[in-house]
């Protein structure tokens, strides 16, 4: 694991141990695709919720668990 992060539904990130600065890319970017992944779920299915998203990169792997209140990520190699 390379670093976690817990995102208010606001933007602000409320605690991590990321640098500041990719923090701030994760932060600005994450929690608009999870929402766009929960509503292809929700368009798919009304009575299910997307809970968690993976997803990989040519350098990481991001699991993104989504709530209403904030978003978590955990970025690992």
């Amino acid at each position: 694991v390379i670093g976690t992060m817990i995102v208010a539904a606001n933007g602000n990130v409320l605690r991590t141990t990321l640098p500041q600065d990719l923090a701030f890319k994760y932060a600005t970017k994450i929690p608009s695709l999870a929402a766009m992944a929960r509503s292809g779920v929700r368009e798919l299915d009304p009575q299910n919720d997307l809970q968690m998203l993976r997803i990989k990169t040519l350098l990481h792997e991001i699991i993104v668990i989504a709530e209403p209140l904030f978003t978590l990520l955990v970025v690992q190699n």
